[in-house]
């Protein structure tokens, strides 16, 4: 309980959230994203550029998305939107490894890329990190008919994280999945 007058409750206040400040400052100050306390995004493996598009690819996910300004990072989502294919192995690192507002910038440029992102996306479904397989979901179900509604299904009712569960429900209503209704009652 935190008491106003109490030293050390406001002594252990700021211990508690000042790892959460530096994280949040490094994520402001660009460069690469950090990994989280979780771990490396589920064991999922840095890509490695080839082209000269993957490299302006991952500098605009490692850069782009932890600017502190929203206009570069609105910039950096239309210009891998534009990229569309070759940056969506950036983008799954960025959405399994990035900070809160990365992990949001990555999901919303997955989903403006459209449904060429699928198969790529879907072996995410099946990571150890329970955020990968909600963020996955979570694009998988702005994907329409060519979502993979069966991977889902076996989700929403088998995961082992009750948000992940949801998120797979949700996917399957926005993709309009009507055989998913028995497994919801």
């Amino acid at each position: 309980m935190f008491i106003a007058g109490n030293r050390t409750s406001r002594a252990l206040a700021i211990v508690w959230t000042l790892p959460l400040a530096a994280l949040s400052l490094s994520a402001c100050r660009g460069g690469a994203p950090k990994d989280t306390p979780r771990g490396a995004g589920g064991g999922i493996a840095r890509p490695i550029p080839g082209s000269a598009v993957e490299r302006k690819a991952m500098a605009l996910v490692y850069s782009g998305f932890s600017s502190s300004r929203y206009p570069k990072r609105a910039q950096a989502e239309r210009e891998l939107v534009a990229i569309g294919e070759p940056a969506v192995p950036f983008l799954i690192y960025g959405m399994a490894t990035g900070d809160s507002v990365a992990r949001l910038h990555a999901r919303r440029t997955l989903i403006d890329i459209g449904p060429k992102v699928v198969a790529s996306l879907t072996p995410h479904l099946q990571s150890t990190d329970p955020e990968l397989r909600r963020n996955a979901a979570m694009v998988l179900g702005h994907m329409g008919p060519v979502a993979p509604k069966f991977t889902l299904r076996d989700m929403m009712i088998s995961d082992r994280d009750a948000l992940v569960r949801a998120v797979c429900a949700e996917a399957l209503g926005r993709v309009g999945d009507r055989g998913a209704v028995p497994d919801l009652l």
